[in-house]
């Protein structure tokens, strides 16, 4: 995950993109957990993320949709939420996470395939914890116990988009 999180950093750095490696990867999440195909994606990632995709950002993006779309539907909970690793900061952690659920959230919600009483309420209950997750901006005391807190709720939002997705992704809708 390092190197996929550098590289599209690298990659959004280069076009002066004002959101991160991690909400974009939200985004990607999001739409797709949806089960709204990705290639319909590029005009309203581009509004929502003001964010133009082309060359090397337009690849990359693309291959970020193919494996998080792999991801979600590996049977062995393969997928994986593209944030920092441990060794950085706690604080630069909690940030990509909120900024993960932001995205998500965009992403799910910009494919405008859902109306709200078409979800079940495990769904609306994981989207209204993004959400919440999504608002925190306190800082964190760099300590082991924040630390494992920080992993649970990275795990609970990692087994949370993987039910959403498994929940909507093939669900025929209005």
């Amino acid at each position: 995950m390092a190197t996929e999180i550098k590289n599209l950093s690298r990659q959004l750095d280069a076009v002066n993109a004002g959101v991160s490696a991690s909400e974009v990867h939200g985004f990607v999440t999001g739409w797709i957990s949806s089960g709204t195909a990705w290639d319909s994606a590029a005009e309203v990632f581009e509004q929502a993320l003001e964010t133009t995709l082309q060359g090397a950002l337009a690849e990359t993006v693309k291959q970020t949709a193919d494996d998080v779309k792999a991801g979600l539907a590996d049977m062995d909970f393969g997928f994986q939420i593209l944030l920092p690793e441990d060794e950085n900061a706690i604080n630069n952690r909690r940030v990509a996470l909120s900024e993960w659920c932001r995205g998500f959230l965009s992403g799910f919600g910009l494919t405008g395939r859902y109306q709200d009483s078409e979800l079940s309420d495990e769904v609306k209950e994981l989207l209204t914890d993004f959400a919440q997750i999504s608002q925190v901006d306190d800082d964190i005391p760099e300590d082991e116990e924040n630390d494992s807190d920080l992993t649970e709720i990275t795990e609970y939002v990692r087994i949370g988009a993987v039910m959403i997705f498994t929940d909507c992704a093939f669900k025929a809708v209005h």
